[in-house]
């Protein structure tokens, strides 16, 4: 065989080699340093691409997050509205019903209207919705609204007497404050 012929025989698994190629690259040595180099820029890339798949998660995370946040709020601002739109439809069916009961031909009306309010009250109760009846209570101002003193020895000076409106309140969130008539000393100089 001549020089030539060894060149291009195949190797044992059918590869041809080149022998010169393979000299070049052991001689430089140039081989493991493309190799690394090269590993070390995959790693860099992977690495970046492992960065931005977790900061895409977590992006995705937080869109999650305030899509049920805003979800929440939607759906406490509509009971909201709902509930301030009902209560002077409550107000209105109490006043029909204190009517009523004056009328005494008129039992079966009030039996039914009675039945109607009071299952109002309780569904809209069981939506967060409460009335404050402060009777007996101290005056207070972030939830009370006095329409009237009455001059009194019996109470204390700032207790409520009675409550001419029903505050209503939905959570911790005042909708409307009770309006009030409040117990006075009677003393001149002390409002």
């Amino acid at each position: 065989m001549t020089q030539g012929d060894e060149r291009t025989h195949p190797a044992q698994d059918d590869r041809p080699v080149n022998f010169e190629t393979q000299s070049q690259d052991l001689d430089g040595q140039n081989a493991p340093d493309a190799l690394r180099t090269e590993l070390e820029t995959v790693r860099g890339d992977l690495a970046k691409q492992q960065e931005l798949m977790v900061r895409t998660l977590a992006d995705l995370d937080n869109v999650r997050r305030r899509a049920v946040r805003d979800r929440e709020q939607i759906q406490k601002t509509a009971t909201e509205r709902l509930m301030v739109d009902l209560i002077p439809v409550i107000d209105v069916m109490r006043l029909g019903l204190e009517a009523a009961l004056k009328d005494p031909h008129a039992q079966n009306i009030v039996d039914g209207f009675k039945m109607a309010v009071d299952q109002l009250e309780r569904s809209l109760a069981a939506h967060g919705l409460e009335c404050m009846d402060p009777t007996g209570a101290k005056f207070d101002p972030n939830l009370h609204e006095c329409i009237a003193h009455v001059p009194t020895t019996d109470q204390e000076d700032g207790t409520v007497l009675q409550v001419a409106r029903c505050g209503y309140r939905l959570g911790e969130k005042l909708l409307r404050p009770a309006a009030v008539v409040v117990a006075s000393s009677g003393k001149e100089g002390e409002q």
